[in-house]
């Protein structure tokens, strides 16, 4: 066998490895990536909540402050009847 025969043969064999582990290594990132958009979602989700939780907390916040307020207000006539 010729030299270059042999630089041939291992070229070929060079990019066939190439070219598998290529093959092998976009897979992977192409399913890394719908795992990243699937947690992306998931996350965007618990926000969501988080945010319908913290303004539900604000209303009961509110009718607590107006809750007492009304109470101080009664209290106060009460003290005034006596």
């Amino acid at each position: 066998m010729e030299p270059y025969s042999i630089l041939v043969i291992f070229l070929s064999i060079a990019l066939a490895v190439f070219l598998v582990a290529g093959t092998i290594t976009l897979i992977l990132v192409i399913k890394l990536l719908s795992s990243v958009k699937e947690a992306t979602r998931n996350a965007k989700h618990a926000v969501e909540n988080v945010e319908d939780f913290t303004s539900q907390l604000k209303k009961v916040g509110k009718a607590t402050i107006i809750g007492s307020t009304v109470a101080q207000v009664l209290n106060i006539f009460k003290k005034e009847r006596k």
